[in-house]
């Protein structure tokens, strides 16, 4: 499975209820759900943001939690879907 399939068949069915009113995020989770959503793992994340491995991990699970999401996918197919980021081509 791919995120392009979450985001097109799965999304609409997982995510029934209502959006968490606190879906804002900040500029470096939603660069880190950007880096996630290229398979990158917390090190590398870290690496190209040029910050700590717990900074990475705090910025992908505040990200979660003001989503309502279960685990980095669903949060980076919840931002895709709500386009609070944008795939890279």
């Amino acid at each position: 499975m791919t995120i392009q399939w979450w985001y097109n068949r799965a999304m609409p069915k997982l995510y029934d209820e209502p959006i968490p009113p606190d879906y804002k995020l900040t500029k470096s989770q939603r660069r880190a759900l950007t880096h996630a959503s290229e398979g990158l793992s917390d090190s590398e994340i870290a690496a190209r943001m040029g910050i700590t491995k717990f900074t990475a991990k705090s910025h992908l699970q505040t990200a979660r939690r003001r989503l309502g999401a279960k685990n980095t996918l669903h949060a980076v197919v919840i931002a895709l879907w709500l386009k609070l980021i944008h795939p890279n081509p």
